[in-house]
């Protein structure tokens, strides 16, 4: 039987994984250590993460958006020092369109946590939403120096590199990500949107095979930007 910290270390290494399976069972864990231990900040913090995260790769995340928040200020009134509960309740303030506000949690975030390649991906995401793509690549390619494996970052910076124009760049790392384990519908999109893009049309086809369900938040990842289906986008393609 594991002590509560290294049920800490494991629930926080099982949610880099992404997915549905994978982030409800780091929420399992989570929420047996802060109720073993409800005055250690940094559980509540991760379980504030995973929360936060859950209803991007599922469509059945219940309360799992509130519970991110008020996990979020449990880990701060424990300790104003945790980083990735600012940056949760960023993204809750980007949400309700309070960009101000978003922009100031995100700040404090970073500055709390430079090294956190977490933080520095959802600093990222509201720059993109803001339009900043070249500050969100700077960061980007900061959150990969410090984390070349982090596959969730790994797939935004595609998108990124996508938005910007950048596709040979872009079409390398969404393959990385998916290389890595990564095969959920925002990195997918990624791959099919290049390979149309760059008329590898051999290559859209085979991905349209390898399409995951969508569900929760990646059924509209940011380069999904037609309203169209992916055959009917090849199809416009290959009459241009």
């Amino acid at each position: 039987m594991i002590g509560t910290y290294e049920k800490y270390l494991l629930a926080r290494q099982i949610w880099r994984l992404r997915q549905d399976g994978p982030i409800r069972r780091s929420i399992e864990l989570l929420e047996e250590v802060s109720s073993t231990e409800p005055d250690f900040a940094a559980g509540w913090s991760a379980l504030a993460s995973a929360c936060l995260t859950l209803a991007a790769y599922t469509a059945d995340a219940g309360d799992a958006w509130q519970r991110s928040a008020c996990a979020s200020q449990r880990a701060l009134e424990l300790d104003s020092n945790q980083a990735e509960p600012y940056s949760i309740l960023a993204t809750h303030a980007l949400v309700q369109k309070d960009w101000i506000t978003a922009a100031e949690r995100h700040r404090r975030a970073v500055e709390l946590a430079p090294g956190s390649s977490t933080v520095r991906l959802w600093y990222c995401e509201m720059l993109i939403k803001l339009g900043h793509v070249e500050r969100a690549l700077e960061q980007s390619g900061i959150a990969l120096e410090l984390d070349p494996m982090y596959t969730p970052m790994l797939g935004n910076a595609g998108h990124q590199l996508a938005a910007a124009g950048y596709l040979d760049q872009a079409a390398d790392i969404f393959q990385h990500s998916w290389d890595l384990g990564l095969e959920a519908m925002f990195v997918w999109i990624g791959n099919f949107y290049v390979a149309v893009m760059q008329e590898r049309f051999d290559e859209a086809e085979a991905w349209l095979e390898r399409r995951p369900v969508p569900h929760g938040i990646e059924a509209i990842a940011p380069c999904c930007w037609r309203a169209v289906s992916p055959r009917m986008l090849i199809a416009q393609r290959w009459s241009q």
